[in-house]
């Protein structure tokens, strides 16, 4: 029996809008996925996206991106890692510092993303259902205009770590493509949001509410906040079926 794997996109909230002025100052995306090694050896692979054009001095790459360790339930688990943590260093090398240009005629600057992969293994003791292994920075763009407060809203990126996975020695699924960071107004957008999985395993789209996690005064809290984690909260009229300010959206399960 194949396992069936949900993923979901990340990016959502990330986008600009055009025509807009851009005035971006925080994250801008990211996830985080795992590869096995071994039976309980993942290799934990972190990736965050900033405004590196007005991103602020709050926003800059953590030199130690904190992964909390939890069990299944949501407890802090302070005796694995680093007092509980899986704390990657950062790696200037893999910053990449590309110029975005929209496919369309809009006012406004480029966009500029930086974007840093941290990646490091860790090796944990069976547990009975599993672990969960989170990362948590503030904050989003200040143009955001769907969410509430996005200047104080931070993200959470997580993953669980299933017993079954450890014995299977199961990958998570990965994303094909970056995000498409422009979307163009009154122009069909066609974004490739697929993921790719190495055991074949069958995957699974849906559309969800975000979650929080940081805030300005605790930008990179070490360690992070333990589950369950918390929704972002929608501006009115906003919501899972219309993030973008148009009624109707909605995703293909299996496509």
């Amino acid at each position: 029996m194949k396992l069936i794997k949900a993923i979901g996109s990340l990016f959502i909230l990330g986008m600009f809008l055009i025509p807009a002025k851009s005035y971006a100052t925080h994250i801008v995306g990211g996830e985080m996925t795992y590869r096995c090694i071994a039976n309980w050896t993942f290799e934990v692979t972190l990736t965050i996206r900033r405004d590196c054009e007005y991103g602020s001095n709050e926003a800059q790459f953590d030199n130690l991106a904190s992964v909390g360790i939890f069990d299944a339930s949501g407890e802090f688990l302070p005796w694995l890692g680093v007092g509980g943590q899986l704390l990657i260093p950062y790696n200037a090398d893999d910053t990449l510092n590309s110029i975005l240009v929209a496919e369309c005629d809009f006012l406004g600057d480029p966009v500029c993303v930086h974007t840093s992969v941290y990646t490091d293994t860790i090796t944990l003791p069976y547990r009975p259902g599993g672990y969960i292994l989170a990362y948590q920075r503030c904050c989003r763009n200040e143009t955001l205009t769907n969410i509430t407060n996005p200047t104080e809203t931070g993200s959470t990126y997580y993953v669980r770590l299933t017993n079954k996975a450890a014995i299977e020695c199961n990958n998570s699924p990965v994303f094909n493509s970056i995000p498409d960071l422009y979307i163009c107004n009154e122009q069909d957008l066609i974004a490739d949001m697929s993921a790719t999985d190495l055991d074949g395993d069958s995957l699974v789209y849906k559309l969800c509410t975000p979650t929080t996690g940081a805030t300005l005064a605790f930008p990179n809290p070490q360690p992070p906040k333990k589950p369950l984690f918390d929704e972002i909260s929608w501006v009115q009229g906003f919501g899972v079926g219309n993030m973008l300010g148009t009624a109707g959206l909605s995703i293909d399960s299996e496509t």
